[in-house]
C-alpha cells in the first residue's frame, strides 16, 4: 500500500456552484435586513413626537432614536427571514443523495453473475459527480481485459515456441488445459488453455535422458543450449512470489473491510492454481513425497540429495541420478500428491510457474532461505536462496540469488520488462549471442504486436567475492538513515549487470466483454479516455486498437524521445503540423499521400507533413478538403479532427512532459487528441498524469483500476473507481464506486449519472426558488406595518413550511425524477452532454429563478391584497390565505418540474396536501388559547367558508406558473433539446410502427375489413415505401370496388367464402 497517499474530502462541482449561490443568498438577505432597517428608522423619523407613534410605549424621550430602533429592526429582520439561507437544502442534499446511490447500489444490471458482485457506493457524497465526467484514466491489465493469463509464447535461445492450442476432442482438452482461476463457474474454453510444444518437449525429454542414461557416477555436462532450457525454467519456477499452499486461502474482507461468509457477494480470493492431472509430457515423479514438501513449511526439506563426485563442470545444475534415487523410484507418483496450490500478487507469475510445471519444472515448496523444485531428469533439488531483490516500478525487474547444495555455485536469476532487462546486458563478441540478442528482440515485437504480455529472462553467474562483497554494501544500505530507499536501488543495480540472455515469455490477457462498445459508448458521449498503463508501447498499441480505443482511421502520434529537450522540440513540431491543418487543406502538407507511416524523432525530419497527417484510408480533413479549393479555415471541424487523432507516450518521455517547462506544451498537444495511450508509466506517474489534467485544464475526472499499482492514481482523480478483480481489494478500498466488469460503467455514467445530476441540479435550484418566494412574501408585508418586523403568518406555520409542508415533492423529485429513460441514454450517449458541460445548473440558473420567485411573490401577496381590500379580514386570516396560496403555487411549479411521472411523484405530492391541511384544520380547530399574540382558534376553517379565499387559491396558482408554463412550452417546441427530440423521435417511431398497417376482420359479419392507414410522417421519411403498400386501382377494379382516389384507407367489402388471405395476398405488399 505504498501507493496509498489516505483518503482525502472529496466535494462535487455542483455542491461548489451550491455554495456559491448561498454566498448570494446571504448577500440577498443582507439587503433585505438593511432596507427593513432603513425603512424602519424612516418609519420612526416622520414622526416628530414620540406619543405619536402608535404601538409603541417609550418611557424616557432619551430612548426615541430611529437610528436604534433601525439597528435593532435590522437584526429582527435576520431573524424573520433567515430563511432565505437555505440550512435545510444541506440535509435534503444528502437525503436525496443516499436515495440516489441506493438505487444505483440495487440496479439488477450493475450485478455481475460470474463474480456474485454488485456495484458497491462507497462515497455517499458524489453520485452527481458521476453526470459530469469529461476525462477518464483507465488502467489495462485487470482493467479492460480479463486478468486471466494464459501461457502463449516463449523463446528461448533465439528459437520460438508456440503454445496455443489446437483443434482437439474434448477428452483430450481435459487431459491438457489448466484450471482457470478466474471466477467463471465454466471451464475454460479451448482458447484459454494451451498444449506443450512439441519441439520444447524433445528438448527437455532428450535432457531428461542424458541426465538419466548412466548409473555410474561420472561427469555429466549438459550442452550449452539444454542448459539455457533449464535455466530459462528454473527461473520461471523460482524467481517470483509464488507461495506453495495445501489448501487455497480465502479473504472473507469486502471492499468496505466487513467479514462475510465465504461465498457471499462480496467475497474474494487472490491469485491461486491447482496443477491438473495427468499431464502427458511431465516426467515421472518419485513415489514418495515426504509430507514437508507438500506445503509451505519453515521447516528443512528430509529430501536426499546426490552425492557428486568432487570434479564438478560449470553448468549449475548437470545433475544426474544416482542409482539409489532409481531405485527409491520406481513407480510414478499418485496425481493426489502433486497437486499444490499456487498463490501469487500477479496473475503473470501463476502463468510462469504453471507453464514450468507443466514442462516438468515443479515449485513443490517455498521457505525465506529455501525453494524445492523438481527438474526434469534430477528429481528434488533443494535450492538455497541468498538474497531477493523484488520488483519495484522504477527497476522494472525482480531478481533472486541462488545457490546450489552441492556445488556452492551463486547464480542471479532476474526477469522484468525488456526495456529495464536488454540494455543490462553483458557486452560480448561472440556472434553466436548476438544473434540470440537480436532474435529475441524480434520475437518480443511480434509478441507485441499480438497483444502479448513480455516479459525477459537473463541470469548471471556470481562469483563468490563479488556477492560477498556486494552483500556488505548492500547491508550497510539496509541500516542507511535517510536516503535508504536511493541507496537500497543502487546497490540492486550494481548487482543486476552484465547478464546474460536466456529468452522471453509472451502472455495472454484477453479482453473482457463488452470493452470495446464501452469505449465507444464513452467516447461518443464525448469524454475523453486516457489509458495509463505498464505495459510494453506495442502491446498497449495492439489492445488499444483491440479495444476501439484507436481506429484504423486514426492519425497515431508518437513520442518517444530521450531528453527534455528533444521531447519539447518534438511536442512543438506536432503543434504547428496541427495548426497547419486547420487552416490549409492537407494536400498542401503531406502531398496527397494517405497512407499509413509511423517514425520516431529520429525520422522527423525526414518525414516532416507525412507522418502526421498519413494514415490508413481516406482522411477526414481530406475529404473536407475535397469539397472545395479553396483555403478556408476549417473550425467547425477542428472537433471532428481532435477525435481523429491519438497520442501515444511512452515510459521514458512521460517523466519529461511532467516537467515544469513541458507539461503546459504536452496538454495543449492531448487537447488536440481524441485519445491518449501512456505506456510503461509507474503509478505514480499515472497519479501525476490525473493531477497535471485535472489541475492545469479543470475538469472533472475519473480514474479506475483494478490493483494496488492503481490506487494513487484512484484517488488523485476526483472520482476514484475501484475494480474488484484479482489483484486484491486496494483498488476497491480506495475508491468511491467498486464495478465487478469494466463495461458496467457505461451504465453507471451514461444513466445513473445523468440522472442523478439532472434530478439534483433541478432539486437544488427548487430549494432556492421555494425559499426566496416566502421570504419576498414576508417582506412585502413589512410595506404596509410600518417596517416593523411583524409578519401575518402564524409562527407555526412559518416553522413548519419548509420542513414539514413542502419538504416531500423535492425529495422524490431528487430521487425518482427521469428526464430520459434509460434505454434511451444508452442507445444516445451524446445525451450525456449537458450533464458534462454543466447546463443544468449554470451560473444563470440561480438568478432567473431569484426573478420568477420575486415575480411570484409579488403575485402572492398582492392578489389577496386586492382581494381582500377594503374587508373587515384580520391579519391571521391574511396571513393563512397568503401561505395556503403560496403552498398551491409551489405544489404546481413542483409538477411543472417534473419530467416523469410516477407513483412516488403523485403520492409526495397528495401527501404534502393532506399534511398541511390536515395540520391546518387540527391546529386552528384545537388550539383556542395560545401563548403568542395571535389566537389560532378556527381561523383556517372561517378562512375556507369565504368565497375569497377559494378564488385567491383559484387565481394565484394559474397566474403564478403560467408564464414558466408557457416558458416551458416554447423551449419545447422551438429549441427543444437533444433529450426533447429524442424522446420525440422515440414517440414517433413507435407510433409509425404501430399504425403502419393494421387489419382486422369481424368473423360475425359478412364483410372483411382491410385498412392501410399512413404512418406519420417525420422530416426525412419516404412515402414511397408506404404507397407502395397501398392497393391501386387496377387492383381494386378487378375486386369490382371504385378507385380510392386520394383516401388513405379503403374498406373492401368481400363474401365470407372468400378468407382474408385470399383478399390480402391479390394486394401489393
Amino acid at each position: 500500500m505504498l501507493n496509498n497517499s489516505g483518503p482525502r474530502y472529496k466535494r462535487s462541482k455542483l455542491e461548489r456552484f451550491m455554495n456559491r449561490d448561498i454566498i448570494w443568498c446571504i448577500v440577498i438577505l443582507l439587503f433585505l435586513c438593511s432596507i427593513g432597517a432603513l425603512g424602519s428608522a424612516l418609519w420612526l423619523r416622520s414622526y416628530e413626537h414620540r406619543k405619536e407613534v402608535i404601538f409603541i410605549a417609550y418611557e424616557h424621550d432619551a430612548r426615541y432614536n430611529p437610528a436604534i430602533e433601525g439597528f435593532i429592526a435590522f437584526w429582527t429582520y435576520i431573524i424573520i427571514l433567515q430563511v432565505m439561507i437555505p440550512l435545510s437544502l444541506y440535509v435534503s442534499i444528502e437525503i436525496i443523495k443516499l436515495g440516489q446511490v441506493f438505487h444505483i447500489h440495487e440496479d439488477i444490471e450493475l450485478f455481475d453473475e460470474r463474480s456474485n458482485r454488485r456495484l458497491e457506493c462507497r462515497a455517499l457524497n458524489i453520485p452527481e459527480e458521476l453526470g459530469q465526467v469529461e476525462y477518464i484514466f483507465s488502467d489495462k491489465t485487470g482493467t479492460l481485459t480479463e486478468n486471466h493469463m494464459v501461457f502463449r509464447r516463449c523463446t528461448i535461445g533465439g528459437r520460438d515456441f508456440n503454445h496455443h492450442h489446437p483443434s482437439v476432442s474434448e477428452g483430450e482438452e481435459n487431459d491438457v488445459k489448466i484450471r482457470s482461476y478466474t471466477y467463471s463457474p465454466k471451464p475454460p474454453s479451448k482458447d484459454d488453455a494451451f498444449t506443450l510444444n512439441p519441439k520444447l518437449q524433445r528438448e527437455l525429454s532428450s535432457m531428461d535422458y542424458q541426465l538419466r542414461l548412466d548409473t555410474g557416477c561420472r561427469e555429466v555436462v549438459l550442452t550449452r543450449e539444454s542448459q539455457r532450457i533449464q535455466d530459462f525454467f528454473l527461473l520461471m519456477a523460482t524467481c517470483n512470489t509464488v507461495i506453495v499452499s495445501k489448501y487455497p486461502h480465502k479473504d472473507l474482507m469486502n471492499g468496505s473491510g466487513l467479514y462475510i461468509n465465504n461465498g457471499g457477494a462480496f467475497s474474494t480470493s487472490p491469485e491461486r492454481h491447482r496443477a491438473q492431472r495427468n499431464h502427458p509430457t511431465a516426467p515421472s515423479p518419485p513415489s514418495a513425497i515426504p509430507p514437508s514438501l507438500r506445503a509451505s513449511s519453515p521447516t528443512e526439506s528430509r529430501c536426499s540429495t546426490p552425492v557428486r563426485p568432487t570434479k564438478l563442470p560449470l553448468p549449475f545444475l548437470g545433475l544426474r541420478t544416482s542409482p539409489a534415487r532409481k531405485a527409491a523410484t520406481p513407480s510414478p507418483t499418485p496425481s493426489s500428491q502433486l497437486q499444490p496450490i499456487y498463490e501469487a500478487e500477479s496473475p503473470d507469475e501463476i502463468a510462469l510457474v504453471d507453464a514450468a510445471y507443466r514442462y516438468g519444472c515443479r515449485l513443490l515448496r517455498r521457505s525465506p532461505d529455501s525453494v524445492v523444485v523438481m527438474l526434469p531428469g534430477e528429481g528434488l533439488v533443494e535450492l538455497r536462496v541468498l538474497h531477493v531483490l523484488p520488483f519495484d516500478s522504477v527497476r522494472k525487474r525482480m531478481s533472486i540469488v541462488l545457490q546450489h547444495p552441492i556445488t556452492k555455485l551463486k547464480v542471479l536469476y532476474c526477469k522484468g520488462a525488456d526495456s529495464a532487462i536488454l540494455p543490462l546486458l553483458a557486452p560480448t563478441k561472440d556472434l553466436e549471442m548476438q544473434q540470440l540478442i537480436m532474435s529475441t528482440q524480434q520475437h518480443l515485437n511480434q509478441y507485441s504486436k499480438k497483444g502479448l504480455r513480455v516479459l525477459c529472462m537473463a541470469k548471471k553467474v556470481l562469483e563468490d567475492e563479488e556477492y560477498e562483497e556486494w552483500l556488505e554494501q548492500h547491508k550497510a544500505s539496509e541500516l542507511s538513515v535517510g536516503e535508504a530507499e536511493e541507496r537500497l536501488l543502487r546497490s540492486a543495480r550494481l548487482l543486476e549487470t552484465n547478464l546474460e540472455l536466456l529468452g522471453a515469455t509472451g502472455i495472454e490477457d484477453r479482453l473482457q466483454e463488452g470493452v470495446p462498445e464501452t469505449i465507444a459508448a464513452l467516447r461518443a458521449a464525448g469524454i475523453v479516455v486516457w489509458v495509463l498503463t505498464g505495459d510494453k508501447q506495442e502491446t498497449a498499441v495492439n489492445i488499444a486498437y483491440s479495444c476501439r480505443l484507436f481506429s484504423t482511421d486514426m492519425e497515431v502520434i508518437t513520442l518517444n524521445a530521450r531528453s527534455q529537450e528533444t521531447t519539447e522540440e518534438t511536442i512543438r513540431f506536432y503543434l504547428e503540423q496541427i495548426g497547419r491543418c486547420l487552416t490549409r487543406r492537407p494536400s498542401d502538407i503531406d502531398g496527397g499521400d494517405g497512407r499509413t507511416r509511423s517514425s520516431s524523432f529520429s525520422m522527423l525530419l525526414a518525414q516532416l507533413g507525412n507522418f502526421l497527417f498519413g494514415r490508413r484510408g481516406r482522411s477526414e480533413v481530406e475529404d473536407e478538403g475535397a469539397e472545395g479549393d479553396e483555403m478556408r479555415p476549417r473550425f467547425g471541424a477542428s472537433l471532428r479532427q481532435r477525435r481523429k487523432r491519438a497520442l501515444v507516450v511512452d515510459g521514458r518521455t512521460l517523466s519529461y512532459v511532467l516537467e515544469r517547462t513541458v507539461d503546459k506544451l504536452f496538454l495543449k498537444l492531448a487537447q488536440q487528441c481524441g485519445v491518449v495511450l501512456c505506456c510503461r508509466a509507474t503509478p505514480l506517474q499515472k497519479a501525476s498524469v490525473v493531477k497535471l489534467v485535472k489541475d492545469r485544464l479543470n475538469v472533472l475526472t475519473l480514474a479506475i483500476g483494478d490493483g494496488a499499482n492503481d490506487v494513487s492514481m484512484i484517488q488523485a482523480a476526483d472520482i476514484g473507481v475501484g475494480i474488484s478483480g484479482q489483484e486484491g481489494m486496494q483498488a476497491v478500498m480506495a475508491s468511491d464506486f467498486a464495478l465487478a466488469r469494466f463495461r458496467y460503467l457505461e451504465r453507471l455514467l451514461l444513466v445513473h449519472g445523468h440522472w442523478c445530476y439532472d434530478r439534483l441540479a433541478r432539486a437544488v435550484v427548487y430549494f432556492f426558488y421555494k425559499n426566496a418566494a416566502f421570504i419576498f412574501i414576508l417582506f412585502w408585508y413589512q410595506l404596509y406595518c410600518g417596517f416593523t418586523g411583524a409578519v401575518m403568518i402564524d409562527q407555526l406555520y412559518l416553522m413548519l413550511y419548509n420542513v414539514l409542508f413542502t419538504s416531500l415533492p423535492p425529495l422524490i423529485l431528487g430521487i425518482y425524477d427521469q428526464d430520459c429513460p434509460a434505454h434511451l441514454l444508452l442507445k444516445r450517449p451524446a445525451l450525456y452532454a449537458p450533464g458534462r458541460r454543466s447546463k443544468t445548473y449554470t451560473k444563470y440558473s440561480f438568478w432567473v429563478n431569484m426573478l420568477d420567485a420575486l415575480y411570484q411573490s409579488i403575485i402572492i401577496y398582492f392578489v389577496p391584497f386586492l382581494v381582500y381590500y377594503d374587508s373587515d379580514v384580520d391579519i391571521w386570516e391574511f396571513g393563512t390565505t397568503i401561505c395556503t396560496a403560496c403552498f398551491f403555487v409551489q405544489m404546481l411549479h413542483v409538477a411543472i418540474e417534473c419530467k416523469s411521472w410516477t407513483l412516488m411523484h403523485g403520492m409526495s405530492i397528495v401527501a404534502s396536501f393532506f399534511v398541511y391541511f390536515g395540520f391546518a384544520l387540527m391546529y386552528n380547530g384545537l388550539c383556542y388559547d395560545s401563548p403568542s399574540l395571535q389566537n389560532p382558534f378556527w381561523v383556517m376553517q372561517h378562512a375556507m367558508l369565504t368565497a375569497q379565499f377559494w378564488l385567491c387559491l383559484l387565481l394565484i396558482p394559474v397566474i403564478c406558473c403560467l408564464p414558466r408554463f408557457v416558458v416551458r412550452a416554447l423551449q419545447t417546441s422551438l429549441t427543444p433539446g437533444d433529450v426533447v427530440l429524442t424522446l420525440i423521435e422515440e414517440r414517433t417511431r413507435k407510433r409509425t410502427r404501430d399504425s403502419t398497417r393494421s387489419v382486422s376482420w369481424s368473423r360475425g359479419s359478412r364483410n372483411v375489413a382491410v385498412v392501410f392507414r399512413s404512418a406519420c410522417h417525420t422530416p426525412g421519411d419516404d412515402f414511397s415505401s408506404f404507397a407502395s403498400s397501398a392497393p391501386s386501382p387496377s387492383v381494386l377494379s378487378s375486386l369490382g370496388l371504385p378507385s380510392p382516389g386520394l383516401t388513405s384507407s379503403y374498406c373492401l367489402s368481400q363474401r365470407p367464402s372468400s378468407s382474408l388471405e385470399d383478399v390480402t395476398g391479390s394486394l401489393p405488399t
